[in-house]
């Protein structure tokens, strides 16, 4: 369940990473802001979806950080249940660091190399 949960979410900001960037010079012009305040721009989409992916990266996270708590603490001394514990708090913080680095990285391509303020 852990790799799963791992792998989907590195693949999921992954995958978005990897459409903002191909499709950002295709449409550079609507990144700019538009004049219908009715019509939200591409910069604030991407903005909402990197919200919402790095907040359900940081619930899943955080659930796992709970239930790997959980495990340590009931382990009552069992070598495989402390090994199954300290696995899943690495693979969540491993999680949460590549889910702030994609964001970093997408918000920094969209301010810096596209030039979009």
């Amino acid at each position: 369940m852990k790799k799963n949960v791992l792998t989907g979410s590195v693949l999921a900001l992954s995958n978005a990473l990897m459409t903002t960037s191909a499709h950002a010079f295709e449409v550079k012009e609507f990144i700019l802001p538009t004049t219908d305040p009715n019509q939200p721009d591409l910069l604030t989409w991407v903005n909402r979806i990197l919200g919402i992916a790095v907040g359900l990266t940081s619930l899943v996270a955080v659930a796992v950080l709970i239930f790997a708590g959980y495990t340590y603490i009931t382990a009552n001394g069992d070598e495989a249940k402390v090994k199954k514990a300290n696995q899943a708090i690495i693979y969540a913080i491993v999680g949460m660091v590549v889910a702030f680095a994609a964001n970093m990285i997408i918000r920094f391509v969209i301010n810096n190399i596209l030039n979009v303020k």
